[in-house]
């Protein structure tokens, strides 16, 4: 609980529960699901997703399309 005691010239005033606004921030971002790159599937339960490099891109594969 905020509070401010503040004087002016009848007396004293007590403020309660003060919120200041913040300014909306705008987040940006390229970041996308991570799946396998061939079948399009999702990491789930006991599954997993291997980074490797092809060439000189970076693909995810799953576990059945590992090579």
């Amino acid at each position: 609980m905020s509070q401010m005691l503040t004087e002016r010239p009848k007396g004293n005033v007590l403020y309660s529960d003060l919120t200041f606004p913040r300014k909306a921030i705008q987040l940006k971002s390229s970041a996308k699901e991570a799946v396998c790159q061939i079948c399009k599937s999702e990491i789930r339960e006991e599954s997993a997703l291997t980074a490797r490099y092809v060439g000189d891109k970076l693909v995810l594969v799953c576990g059945y399309h590992k090579f």
